[in-house]
């Protein structure tokens, strides 16, 4: 996976493009540089863009606000500099929202040795002649857990719902890798939120845990990224920030599609996740 890809994929562009639109608010103190100001918010105005960060769109379009009215201020409001102050304001708080989402989730130690697995091809493999052995069965080698596999090639949240109705999880702790083909597939974004909460509600039982990997998301697919923030909020679910999934993906000899995994990609894969659950298990 080419660093641009990787940079914009895993949402550290947001940041890199808040950098970027405080430098143009720099650049433009000096009459030699504004030019050089013009070009900075450009980049950073896209680069926040295509990294589909699912913030709120009223807090997006107040950005795209005051960024055009800096860009085309006239001499007066230049001169007061509120508008610079404005734009480094809301480049602050927008740091601010999503650095928490940034964070590895705590999870909390558990009264088994279970470990319940939803997830889609990423996890089962592609089937037929991948004769891989996939990081759920390299988990339950080499730190001695149970595992309850429930992944599909081509799952999705619909599809994850209907394995899990009829084969029950048995675990305090779930880990939930679905998602990735209602977005690249024909799921609507209200569709994936009907099937999402439905998922949830299925999996919800006292005293369980569930994490869930963050989506990496296609450039201006905002909506999805929201939708899984919000009801994973509902229901507790805690999120793996997407730039782990990410570095594993980025991996030289990872995947063999930049998507699905090698043997190499599924011990990345284990040795992440084990990471995310290893305070669970004395």
């Amino acid at each position: 996976m080419h660093w641009i890809v990787y940079h914009i994929a895993s949402g550290h562009a947001f940041f890199s493009g808040l950098l970027f639109v405080c430098l143009a608010v720099v650049f433009s103190q000096a009459d030699k540089t504004r030019w050089l100001a013009k070009i900075s918010l450009l980049v950073g105005v896209i680069s926040i863009g295509l990294t589909s960060t699912p913030l709120a769109y009223w807090f997006y379009v107040l950005g795209l606000s005051i960024s055009a009215i800096w860009l085309i201020r006239p001499k007066r409001i230049a001169k007061s500099q509120t508008i610079g102050v404005l734009l480094i304001g809301w480049c602050i708080l927008a740091f601010l929202f999503e650095l928490p989402n940034q964070w590895l989730p705590f999870v909390t130690p558990t009264q088994d040795q279970r470990l319940v697995i939803i997830g889609d091809s990423v996890t089962a493999g592609m089937g037929g002649s991948d004769t891989t052995q996939k990081w759920p069965i390299i988990l339950a080698e080499e730190y001695s857990i149970d595992i309850q596999d429930l992944s599909h090639p081509g799952a999705t949240a619909s599809s994850a719902l209907k394995r899990v109705r009829s084969d029950p999880p048995i675990g305090e702790l779930v880990v939930i890798e679905i998602g990735g083909n209602d977005v690249l597939g024909s799921t609507s974004s209200s569709q994936f939120q009907h099937d999402l909460t439905a998922l949830f509600e299925s999996l919800a039982v006292p005293g369980r845990q569930m994490v869930m990997l963050e989506l990496p998301l296609i450039p201006f697919y905002h909506e999805y990224g929201r939708i899984q923030r919000h009801v994973a909020n509902q229901f507790d679910v805690k999120l793996v920030p997407k730039a782990h999934f990410l570095a594993v993906l980025a991996e030289e000899k990872a995947t063999v599609d930049s998507i699905h995994l090698t043997q190499h990609g599924h011990a990345m894969m284990a040795k992440m996740i084990w990471q995310v659950v290893k305070p669970a298990y004395r």
